[in-house]
């Protein structure tokens, strides 16, 4: 009896911590901050992850089953409460372009890895060709600060339809971006100018494909 009593106690916190370890290790791989969607996608072709904000579950839905598939990664914003549990409860901040993208940019750099190509910023509003994006993409180094708008390119005025533009940044831009507002470079900050943030970045024209049509 004596010793069922000092291992009783054993028993019970193994129990304890069996459980504490499988609610943890549960909420880690649900959690859509540390594990994006993926796809099946070419080995060879650059990491790229698009980052969509839901106007609307059907027009989300159709997203991921068209041209979310051909990007290696993708999350999904939304204002809504009672939304997927594998969707970021974001709200939208309506105003301009250059909110959009630094809301999504400094969600980025918090919670995700560093190491994609190319990063695609836009609404469910939108239909990607993603294959010949990163056709044109693929005669530039992501490592390098390359950004590019299709659709309108104004990043400050604060207009909402504005906000259905593409906006494609290279690793390199990401990180001169995180390391300019981390150090608050030339007064860059969230509600600065974007040009505060943007002068060390190249701005790529993709508003027309090798065919010289519009997008």
């Amino acid at each position: 009896m004596r010793r069922w009593r000092s291992l009783k106690p054993s028993l019970l916190s193994g129990a304890v911590l069996g459980l504490v370890l499988i609610h943890v290790v549960r909420s880690i791989l649900t959690a859509p901050l540390i594990f994006p969607k993926t796809s099946a996608t070419n080995p060879l072709a650059p990491v790229v992850i698009a980052l969509i904000t839901s106007t609307d579950p059907a027009k989300t839905a159709l997203c991921e089953e068209t041209w979310l598939k051909r990007v290696h990664s993708h999350i999904v914003f939304t204002s809504r409460r009672n939304s997927r549990t594998d969707q970021i409860f974001l709200p939208h901040r309506h105003g301009s372009l250059w909110s959009s993208f630094s809301s999504k940019a400094l969600f980025a750099d918090r919670y995700l890895p560093h190491h994609y190509s190319w990063y695609i910023m836009t609404s469910d509003d939108t239909y990607v060709l993603v294959d010949d994006l990163m056709q044109d993409l693929s005669a530039f180094d992501p490592d390098e600060p390359y950004m590019a708008v299709i659709g309108p390119t104004s990043m400050h005025e604060e207009n909402l339809p504005k906000l259905h533009a593409v906006i494609i940044v290279s690793r390199g831009a990401m990180n001169s971006f995180w390391d300019d507002i981390q150090k608050g470079y030339e007064g860059c900050a969230v509600t600065s100018e974007p040009s505060s943030c943007l002068n060390d970045i190249v701005h790529l024209n993709l508003r027309e494909d090798a065919h010289k049509r519009l997008r």
